[in-house]
């Protein structure tokens, strides 16, 4: 890779684990699941719909304004090793995964989340937001658009994040209806969850220059297309996801293997197929194979906060345990799309 090397220097997270990064990474080590009855809700059987929901916040508020007071103090914590050492003259970049329109997403949530551009105390560049729309994928994708732009010069820093809740009475109901929730009876449904998380990308001299911390090094990110994803006739062994991580694996020196992997894997036979197709195919590039972190069970299934919320996880991991390298993938139902993300220890 050419250009300059970008780290990563600030992290946000909020979610039904927990109100900011250590408390959620926290939560995910010692075992705790905040998988839950929702208030009221029963699916199509009799059963009590389960998810993983913030219970710190009103389960009345507006769908938007839910979304609102989960990213907003996730983005003030992401920011707060920069925002104190801008002049008041200097921005930053933002580029926001956010859900793809389905029953229960309001008209109003860019809008609603545009707000946070407005923010006095947020150094947001208003006329450099982007809104990415890929579901799991998003958060991955907006990282690599970012590291790109700092790559080649055109950005010193940029902030990238995702936020998203399946915490609507519309959404759970089509979920339900499309046979797609955990339950008693579905053992392939996957648990709803709610969040949103954070990440500062900068390079290595504006991060000296404003003596940010190092919390990670961002390697490089491949994305790829599944020929045949889900609910498409056909049989899917793996080849968009395969592709996704070739790209990525690469970087790596010759010989050199992957510590830790993290996934998104939330429960879906599909999923896992593909990536058991996968892994086989590349099994001699991981360390360990069973190093797989799968946040999904203490966090929910986060949509289109997933990908920087694994990128928390991994770059605690990277900052505590004997791990040089870590690799992330998710696997969208938009488009067919697959990412994969590795970093590297600072």
């Amino acid at each position: 890779m050419s250009g300059r090397r970008v780290v990563v220097c600030g992290l946000g997270m909020r979610g039904a684990a927990g109100l900011d990064v250590t408390m959620c990474i926290n939560a995910l080590r010692a075992g705790v699941t905040r998988l839950q009855q929702h208030p009221f809700l029963i699916d199509r059987r009799g059963n009590p719909m389960v998810m993983h929901w913030a219970t710190y916040l009103d389960e009345d508020l507006p769908y938007s304004e839910r979304l609102f007071q989960l990213a907003a103090p996730a983005l003030r914590a992401c920011l707060r090793p920069l925002a104190e050492k801008l002049h008041r003259d200097q921005a930053v970049p933002l580029l926001w995964s956010v859900p793809t329109p389905r029953p229960g997403l309001p008209d109003d949530l860019l809008a609603a989340l545009a707000r946070l551009g407005r923010e006095p105390d947020l150094p947001l560049d208003e006329a450099a937001v982007e809104w990415i729309r890929l579901d799991h994928v998003g958060g991955l994708v907006a990282l690599e658009k970012a590291a790109q732009n700092i790559r080649a010069g055109r950005w010193d820093c940029a902030v990238v994040g995702g936020v998203d809740s399946y915490f609507s009475v519309h959404t759970l109901e089509w979920l339900d209806r499309e046979n797609r929730l955990l339950s008693p009876a579905n053992s392939y449904g996957f648990p709803p969850g709610e969040g949103a998380a954070f990440a500062l990308l900068a390079d290595t001299q504006t991060a000296r220059r404003f003596n940010l911390p190092v919390l990670a090094e961002y390697a490089v990110a491949g994305v790829a297309e599944e020929p045949v994803p889900a609910g498409i006739d056909g049989t899917c062994v793996g080849a968009g996801l395969q592709d996704a991580f070739d790209q990525t694996l690469a970087v790596l020196p010759e010989g050199a293997r992957v510590d830790r992997l993290y996934g998104d894997l939330n429960g879906s036979r599909y999923r896992a197929d593909e990536l058991g197709f996968t892994l086989a195919k590349c099994s001699n590039r991981f360390v360990d194979l069973q190093n797989i972190n799968l946040p999904t069970i203490h966090w929910g299934d986060l949509g289109a906060a997933t990908g920087c919320a694994q990128l928390a996880l991994a770059c605690g991991d990277l900052a505590h345990h004997d791990q040089r390298t870590a690799l992330i993938w998710n696997s969208g139902e938009h488009r067919a799309f697959r990412a994969t993300l590795l970093l590297a220890r600072p």
